[in-house]
């Protein structure tokens, strides 16, 4: 799990008021309403609640939704730790097959420029499955199952281009990136 904090002001002396929580959804559409997709949170000395969707016609959370939340919530002077449970970048292997440099502004730029899973009718086994344009697209960077992260080695994880097994955090990956990207944009001083 990696996340997010808004520190304090106090050097060495991170005090986090605020803890959210995802338990994060790969499935459908970036606005598919997704029983997978939770939020929990913790302020002050309060125990953790789970967190319902705003008020409306979905049912839960939505991936667009939820990073829609999180832009407002990280945008409070409250000082905050955010875990997500997929990845935020990809193995070493992808950068070098793929000729990136190290840099997570380009990666989140690059990976969204192929996988645009933020997309309204897009989602991540469309653009592995099927046959047009979009897909092509990302198929042009799409890993291999053994190239792991440094963490995936030493947690005998598995890759974030294992798909379809169970455990997985592939899907969950590739439909989180683009929205990590947008949080991005939006609060570009935010410490990651």
């Amino acid at each position: 799990m990696v996340g997010w904090m808004r520190l304090a002001g106090k050097e060495n002396a991170i005090q986090f008021q605020r803890t959210i929580g995802i338990d994060y959804s790969g499935a459908e559409t970036a606005d598919s309403s997704l029983k997978g997709l939770r939020v929990y949170k913790a302020e002050g000395g309060d125990p953790a609640m789970e967190i319902a969707p705003p008020r409306g016609p979905k049912r839960y959370w939505t991936r667009r939704g939820l990073s829609t939340w999180l832009i407002e919530r990280l945008a409070e002077p409250v000082p905050t730790i955010v875990g997500i449970d997929h990845a935020f970048s990809f193995p070493e292997a992808y950068f070098e097959e793929n000729a990136l440099p190290r840099d997570w502004d380009v990666f989140l730029d690059d990976f969204h420029h192929h996988w645009p899973t933020d997309a309204p009718s897009l989602y991540v086994d469309f653009l592995r499955h099927q046959r047009d344009a979009a897909a092509a697209l990302a198929a042009r960077r799409t890993g291999q199952r053994r190239w792991r992260r440094k963490v995936e080695e030493l947690a005998r994880a598995k890759s974030v281009f294992h798909f379809d097994v169970t455990g997985q955090v592939a899907k969950s990956t590739h439909a989180g990136l683009p929205f990590l990207r947008r949080i991005r944009r939006a609060l570009p001083k935010l410490h990651v």
